[in-house]
């Protein structure tokens, strides 16, 4: 992708695209058989909380450069965490900040529900979005 703001434009014109919730079922299917495999990050600490379906995500980067892998026990979630890492992993927290998922609001609620949405992948956003900020404070910065 050329940009982060062309990509978020890109998925946002797809979900148009895929009118019925039968095909974004099936195009997020896809993607999260195609996303790579997280590895051991299923642990309390990763997981999103209050969230309907099981989230992970581990984070890790500089004030430049963020990188992040993320799972979930849902295949639908894991098509859109395959979208989060297209269009955040290697990126710096202002660009992730201003470039919003709001492709999210193309999909079907039958397909991902709102609470889902809202308590799931909106917090696995903003975690993304204030990483350097717990990150500094962490380290006492």
């Amino acid at each position: 992708m050329t940009n982060t703001s062309e990509a978020v434009n890109m998925y946002t014109h797809q979900f148009t695209a895929l009118q019925d919730a039968g095909s974004q079922c099936d195009y997020l299917i896809t993607l999260g058989l195609q996303k790579s495999p997280a590895g051991p990050i299923k642990t309390d600490s990763n997981r999103i909380s209050g969230c309907r379906t099981a989230i992970w995500i581990n984070v890790k980067g500089t004030e430049n450069c963020l990188h992040f892998t993320s799972e979930s026990d849902s295949l639908l979630v894991c098509g859109i965490l395959a979208i989060y890492e297209d269009l955040y992993d290697g990126k710096s927290q202002e660009e992730i900040s201003s470039n919003p998922p709001d492709f999210l609001g193309f999909i079907s609620d039958e397909v991902i529900y709102p609470e889902i949405k809202q308590n799931g992948l909106l917090k696995c956003y903003k975690i993304l979005c204030t990483f350097q900020k717990i990150n500094h404070n962490n380290k006492g910065e």
